[in-house]
């Protein structure tokens, strides 16, 4: 996902939500952070397992 500066964390939790089976990871920076911070909240609040 190159030019998608904060939405990596929303993407990587609509995988994890879409495909429970799948173990996802994501990478992000200091970047997506500063502009989705709140995502990080809505991944806690949905706590994929995978």
């Amino acid at each position: 996902m190159a030019g998608c500066m904060g939405s990596a964390v929303a993407t990587g939790l609509g995988m994890a939500l879409s495909a429970p089976e799948k173990q996802v990871a994501v990478i992000t920076g200091d970047g997506e952070l500063q502009m989705g911070l709140g995502s990080l909240n809505t991944v806690a609040t949905q706590a994929p397992a995978n």
